[in-house]
């Protein structure tokens, strides 16, 4: 799968970008009959984190960056993971992937391919990646997406918080479908949600 835009920068900055982001994408063929639902299981996650940086939230909305848990199948959608740097970063990178119930990935993406030149963050600091795609229309079944932060490049990288199963996924529609998944994503961002606190100055 291949993102159309990515972008990286602080959360304070997101509410500019949004001020400056692209016009709207043409209208989505959703399909009614099928129902998709999410359920947040961060809390739950298996996996591992190595104390520099940590993930903090995983969310699905619509269009109108609205967050939803239900799904007719085919909307414009952003996925946004939240992360926290807890030590300094010099090239973040914030990715996912989605599996069927074998455990086979199905699509994904992360933020380096779009983030160029690296960001470089101080510990403290908060970041959103954000990853707007057309929702794929999926086989009936149970799906889950796996998250992570990691510091360094798609080849030579140290993961620093890797999440089993954050978000679950299920699938219902009396269309069958067969095959994988490939998908364009229309935009993806990573944005600073806070800046570190200095000594002495005011929270």
């Amino acid at each position: 799968m291949y993102g159309d835009t990515v972008k990286l920068q602080s959360r304070q900055a997101a509410a500019r970008a949004a001020e400056t982001s692209p016009g709207t994408p043409s209208p989505a063929r959703i399909e009614k009959d099928l129902k998709v639902e999410l359920f947040d299981n961060v809390a739950n996650s298996a996996g591992w984190q190595s104390g520099v940086a940590s993930i903090d939230s995983v969310t699905l909305c619509n269009e109108n960056d609205e967050p939803f848990t239900t799904f007719a199948g085919g909307e414009h959608v952003v996925l946004k993971i939240r992360a926290t740097a807890h030590d300094p970063l010099t090239s973040p990178l914030i990715g996912f992937f989605v599996k069927d119930r074998l455990g086979q990935s199905l699509f994904g993406e992360h933020t380096y391919t779009y983030i160029q030149p690296p960001m470089e963050v101080d510990g403290g600091t908060g970041l959103e990646a954000s990853f707007r795609f057309t929702l794929p229309l999926l086989p009936n079944g149970e799906y889950s997406m796996t998250v992570s932060i990691a510091e360094g490049d798609p080849y030579t990288n140290t993961q620093h918080a890797w999440l089993h199963d954050a978000v679950l996924i299920r699938v219902a529609s009396p269309t069958l479908r067969y095959g994988l998944v490939g998908i364009p994503f229309e935009e993806v961002t990573m944005v600073r949600t806070r800046e570190p606190q200095r000594m002495g100055e005011e929270p």
